[in-house]
């Protein structure tokens, strides 16, 4: 999965002040208040490895809850996108264009799952890493 493409937190951050509705830098009478992004950040050992995982939030009255995670995994970062899941929070992100193919962030009380998927609707995952959050 050497050739997912990966962003800077900086970068994933301006993308999504820029791209999300009513987060115009000046706002203007009438428009929502500017985004607010906030962030916080765990680390999962997950054998001799390690992942960084920062969950973005928009700071919305509504939804504080995370839209997104920065994953840090062998010194790649990887922008991963909220995705349904019956209970936990699951991410994932696809290879660029490339839909075909991605990672696969699960989280549930502490622990965490990291996997690589093949498919459109990433059906078929393979489990790279088990992890456990550090206290």
């Amino acid at each position: 999965m050497t050739h997912l493409k990966h962003f800077s937190t900086l970068s994933l951050l301006t993308a999504l002040s820029l791209a999300l509705p009513g987060s115009s830098r000046a706002g203007s009478a009438g428009s929502p208040a500017p985004l607010q992004l906030g962030q916080q950040s765990y680390t999962f050992i997950c054998g001799r490895e390690s992942v960084q995982v920062a969950y973005v939030t928009t700071g919305a009255e509504h939804d504080r809850l995370p839209v997104f995670v920065v994953l840090t995994y062998r010194g790649q970062r990887y922008g991963l996108s909220e995705a349904v899941s019956a209970s936990g929070a699951r991410y994932i992100g696809h290879a660029g264009l490339n839909t075909a193919q991605g990672l696969e962030w699960w989280e549930h009380q502490g622990e965490g799952t990291l996997s690589s998927f093949r498919g459109d609707n990433a059906s078929a995952t393979k489990k790279i890493l088990g992890c456990k959050m550090k206290m």
